[in-house]
């Protein structure tokens, strides 16, 4: 496999690498602070958490992630905050079948929840049902 002329990726022979997400590639329409999923990458404890208020009404929250070109997603790790409720990570490609790939219920209180996964895709949906609080989404892949 070839490397990505792209920062994201430094992974010449399709070993997974870890995929540098950034608030630029939220797509526009995405609501609340969606932009808070993507912004603290390399911190250990992230406290920014994508909040849609305290509304019932306001959920679920969707937000996609366009990853700049097709990956081959091996893990999907999300920071657990505060709070319990199901978030849920699927194929965001509307090419694609969009089957949910990982589906958290947020139980573990300030840990990273790590899923080993296997999917190509450029586009990731976030799906959160309610107002439990998960802080980050980090990839890897190839």
């Amino acid at each position: 496999s070839v490397a990505s002329s792209s920062s994201a990726v430094s992974s010449a022979n399709g070993e997974p690498a870890t995929i540098a997400l950034s608030p630029s590639m939220i797509l526009a329409g995405a609501p609340a602070n969606a932009f808070a999923l993507v912004d603290e990458q390399n911190s250990s404890a992230p406290t920014t958490y994508w909040f849609g208020g305290w509304s019932a009404s306001a959920y679920p929250l969707e937000a996609i992630i366009n990853l700049g070109r097709e990956y081959t997603i091996t893990e999907i790790t999300l920071y657990d905050a505060n709070g319990t409720g199901l978030v849920e990570v699927s194929d965001g490609d509307l090419s694609h079948s969009q089957a949910v790939i990982v589906s958290d219920p947020l139980t573990r209180y300030l840990k990273f929840n790590v899923y080993p996964v296997s999917v190509k895709t450029q586009y990731i949906r976030i799906k959160k049902f309610d107002v439990a609080l998960m802080s980050e989404i980090k990839l890897k892949g190839y």
